[in-house]
């Protein structure tokens, strides 16, 4: 995911954020009435502050015109989604080290191991996040209203190419096509409006805790009605490509004539006849399964958990150590450029092996 545009603002602290746990929750707010210049966000607003979903401040305002920094809005689409324990404890196995590396507050770990569990961020965006200052307490930057419409729709598992004749706003021209297949995708389900505010929707600035407010009240109302998952699939194919592309691993594999991308972490496992490999030991032309969890990104079809090559052809070099009417049994190692035949009179084996042969 990319960041863009992002404007810088002056951070308010953590002791001010949506939901800090020193905040003071509050069914009434001195800045947000029915009767005010916030009254469009009141409903949203006291509901989830009556869920303890969302909070004010310690002086007894929501401040509902602040920005929404990534953290607040990661936790926000946790609560939505609504984990089970054993859920959360696995994503913080798998990226809790990872998160920290990257300067997530402590707070937000959670939500950040959860987000990258489930496969709406993955660990390039959280690494350019952490560059950009996402996650800094003073002179923090803000995600934009665009990279939280994709955030949402993909935490979802809203189709990303969505019906974009649904999309009323005045500045479509100023919107990627990621982000107007996944924002009809919402507008369709009623957790954004097909025109904005003002007809405009102004996806390069940060969203407010107003605004945030209606959509997390949204989705808390989608999520009631429909079940939101994070399904492992499977699927087979012959790898075309096992490489590193712009500091992302990528595998992409061929099958019936369609290929097929996969992002891979540092949770990525790699098996080979049950035996563990590595990266550099998937190659063109082997034969794998690949567990994953399904992504709605136009461009991979999710983040690889497990890679089992099942065919493999392998480049081993050794002796027949015995052969016998229906076996041979061989004494080999992995092959190596360093060895020279022509003046190697004796290698050194790892492994020997009994391979019955074909009638």
């Amino acid at each position: 995911m990319k960041f863009k545009n992002l404007r810088r603002v002056a951070s308010i602290g953590l002791a001010t954020i949506m939901l800090a746990p020193s905040a003071t929750f509050a069914k009434e707010f001195k800045d947000v009435k029915k009767n005010n210049r916030y009254s469009w966000a009141y409903n949203a607003i006291d509901i989830l502050s009556d869920k303890n979903v969302i909070s004010g401040h310690p002086d007894g305002e929501f401040k509902p015109g602040d920005s929404v920094s990534l953290e607040e809005l990661l936790q926000l689409i946790k609560q939505v989604l609504n984990p089970s324990d054993e859920e959360l404890k696995t994503a913080r196995e798998k990226y809790s080290k990872i998160a920290k590396e990257n300067g997530v507050n402590s707070w937000a770990e959670d939500a950040i191991c959860l987000a990258l569990h489930r496969n709406y961020l993955n660990e390039s965006a959280l690494k350019k996040a952490s560059e950009r200052g996402f996650f800094k307490i003073n002179q923090r930057e803000y995600p934009s209203r665009g990279d939280i419409a994709i955030f949402f729709a993909r935490a979802l598992n809203l189709d990303a190419k969505g019906n974009i004749n649904l999309l009323r706003h005045k500045d479509q021209n100023k919107m990627s096509d990621t982000l107007k297949g996944y924002l009809a995708s919402l507008v369709d389900v009623g957790i954004f409006s097909a025109t904005g505010s003002d007809g405009n929707f102004e996806g390069d600035r940060p969203i407010t805790r107003a605004e945030t407010a209606i959509i997390t009240k949204a989705s808390f109302d989608y999520a009631s009605k429909n079940t939101i998952s994070s399904k492992t699939e499977k699927k087979k194919g012959t790898v075309i490509l096992s490489s590193k592309l712009n500091n992302v691993n990528v595998i992409i594999i061929e099958t019936n004539n369609q290929k097929f991308s996969f992002d891979i972490d540092s949770n990525t496992k790699y098996k080979l006849k049950d035996k563990d490999i590595k990266l550099e030991d998937i190659k063109a032309g082997q034969e794998v399964e690949i567990e994953y969890v399904k992504s709605n990104k136009d461009d991979r079809e999710g983040t690889a958990k497990l890679i089992n090559v099942t065919n493999a052809k392998i480049d081993m070099v050794g002796y027949v150590n015995s052969k016998g009417t229906n076996e041979i049994t061989l004494r080999y190692r992995d092959n190596s450029d360093t060895l020279n035949f022509r003046t190697t009179s004796k290698i050194s084996t790892s492994d020997t092996k009994t391979f019955t042969l074909d009638s």
